[in-house]
């Protein structure tokens, strides 16, 4: 009669027992839900102080060394300190010997294109990366946490063990 009416075989015996035990023993009604966790007001007045001291501490860090998840302390900062992440502008420390090779390439360029006027159209231009052999920082990771922004430079000495990988496109 199942067969026939929905075209498979009827359940097992054992299913059958083991969904009447499901049904009578869990209750499927909505509870009562605690909501969301409350932010506490220590917790609050800890991450200022964090953060006044040091203010290019990351929210990773932060959230580290107050045991806090990082969405609380980034919520904290921005909500209630209204605060926010500037990034730092790194630039390319120039020594007194630096302007005369600036200028002497600009020369050579310029010389180059009043001798072949398609000059430019064969040169490549590309993207460049630089890997530090001592791990220097990621300067897309740099911020410090403000309520203006600060327009921080920092220069930096390009002397350090390093590689550039160029990438390009015809």
């Amino acid at each position: 009669m199942f067969r026939t009416k929905y075209g498979k075989k009827p359940p097992d015996v054992k299913f059958i027992k083991s969904w009447m035990k499901i049904l009578e023993t869990v209750n499927v009604e909505k509870g009562k839900s605690s909501g969301r966790l409350s932010v506490s007001d220590g917790t609050v007045e800890n991450i200022p102080t964090a953060f006044t001291r040091s203010p290019r501490k990351s929210v990773k860090q932060a959230s580290r060394r107050l045991q806090m998840p990082k969405s609380t302390v980034h919520k904290v900062l921005q909500n209630c300190m209204k605060l926010h992440a500037y990034k730092v502008q790194i630039v390319h420390q120039l020594m007194p010997d630096d302007r005369p090779k600036r200028e002497q390439f600009a020369n050579d360029i310029l010389n180059s294109i009043d001798e072949d006027n398609d000059f430019l159209l064969r040169v490549c231009f590309s993207d460049k990366a630089t890997f530090h052999v001592s791990g220097t920082v990621n300067k897309h990771n740099v911020r410090i946490w403000g309520s203006e922004n600060p327009h921080v430079v920092r220069e930096h000495i390009g002397y350090s063990l390093k590689t550039n990988v160029w990438c390009t496109r015809d």
